[in-house]
Order: C-alpha cells, then structure tokens, then sequence
C-alpha cells in the first residue's frame, strides 16, 4: 500500500501527529527526551517518527526514501522543533498499523560518548559540530543503510536455499503440545532469526511472508510465555 506524500514547505502538515489525532498523556511526558525513529518498506517508503517513549510520539511523517530534501528537514525537524500535539502511532496508522510494524525499523538514540549527540544504526555517530548538517546526513545515510540491508538480502537467499530454512525455523515455531518454557529454549533461534530483520525488505514476497510469520511466532510464544511468569 502506497502513501499519498504532501509537497509543501509547512513541514508540519505531512505531520500526521495533529489536532485530530491527538491523545491525552496519562503521565507526565514533559521532560522526555525525544529520538527518531524510522520505518523503512521494500518499496522505498520511509515513514519517521519523533518518539517521546514506548507509549508517545509527537511526529509521524510519510516520504519516499528517493526525497533526500525532504527526509532530511524531517529529521532536523524532530530533533530540533517543539510540535504541539502528542498521539500513539497505532492511533496515527490506524489500519496501516500492522503494516508499518512490518517494515524494517531503525532508530537513532542519544548518547554520552563525548563530542557526539546520536547515536545511529548507519556504523557511526552524529557529532556536535555542524549540527544543521545532521538531516542532510541522516538522508544519505537511510539510502546508503537501505542498500546494504539489500544486499544483505541478497546474499542470504544463497540460491532459493535459505527459503527451506525459514520453513524449518517456522516448524519449530509453531511446534504443538509444548509448554510455556518452550521460549526459553528458543531463545538461541529467536536471537538468530531477530537478527535477520533486514529480510522484510527481500524482493522475494515469500521470503519475506515466510520471515513475517517467525516473527508472529515469536510474539505469540513470548506473549504465552510471559502470561504465565507474570
């Protein structure tokens, strides 16, 4: 499913975070501090988010990974601008929720090594010099990160071999007449198979559905797992 992208110099009107999908904090979130957050698709859709925690965000954007412009005056937007409305991103997504879960996630967190201020998944840092160059690295990065985790892609489909091995994963997944430890003992295989994100980019829609159903596996093991522990 494609998005319909807005051209605009108002940055804040291809912020789907507004008035009317705005919520209520239960608690107080006025001294968090907010990071991006980034979901990447196979067809080149990249949507952004300001995350504030595991509960708000005050961003969400939709752009095409080619708008290097634009990506980058989003980033620098997050990162430096107040926005004046809080939501969750399932509000935001709505029905596309699940969807964007689906896509590749990548996030760029704050750090206390000394002289930088971010800390990314691109192998590098963002400095505290040149800050307003950040948005523009931070987009050439994405395109960079996003070619990489393709041939990663490719390089791990080995022939159509790898295809039978997610089956494989798969069956001992969805193994029947196991009891709540059953995760524990997985947990070498939820390790490997959680490593291998990249996949959901694979231009290969089996590959991909067949590595979307281990991790639908792995959720409902885990949500098994802890409904007893608790």
């Amino acid at each position: 499913m494609h998005f319909k992208y807005i051209k605009t110099n108002n940055l804040e009107l291809i912020n789907q975070v507004n008035k009317s999908s705005h919520a209520v904090p239960e608690y107080d979130i006025t001294k968090k501090k907010i990071h991006p957050e980034f979901y990447l698709s196979a067809s080149r859709e990249v949507v952004m988010i300001g995350r504030i925690d595991a509960n708000y965000i005050n961003w969400l954007s939709f752009s095409s990974l080619d708008d290097k412009e634009l990506n980058a005056k989003i980033f620098n937007s997050i990162i430096n601008e107040r926005h004046p409305y809080v939501s969750q991103s399932a509000k935001v997504l709505g029905k596309r929720y699940y969807e964007v879960k689906g896509w590749l996630k990548g996030e760029i967190r704050h750090t206390s090594v000394g002289g930088m201020l971010w800390n990314t998944p691109f192998g590098h840092y963002y400095g505290m010099g040149n800050v307003e160059e950040h948005g523009r690295h931070f987009a050439n990065d994405l395109t960079n990160y996003f070619d990489s985790q393709l041939q990663l892609c490719d390089m791990r489909m080995a022939n159509g071999d790898y295809e039978k091995i997610l089956y494989q994963y798969l069956e001992l997944l969805q193994k029947k007449d196991v009891d709540y430890m059953y995760y524990e003992q997985l947990k070498p295989l939820i390790h490997i198979i959680e490593n291998e994100a990249y996949l959901v980019l694979s231009p290969n829609e089996e590959v991909k559905e067949l590595y979307l159903q281990c991790l639908r596996e792995i959720n409902r093991l885990y949500n098994a797992y802890m409904t007893i522990v608790k």
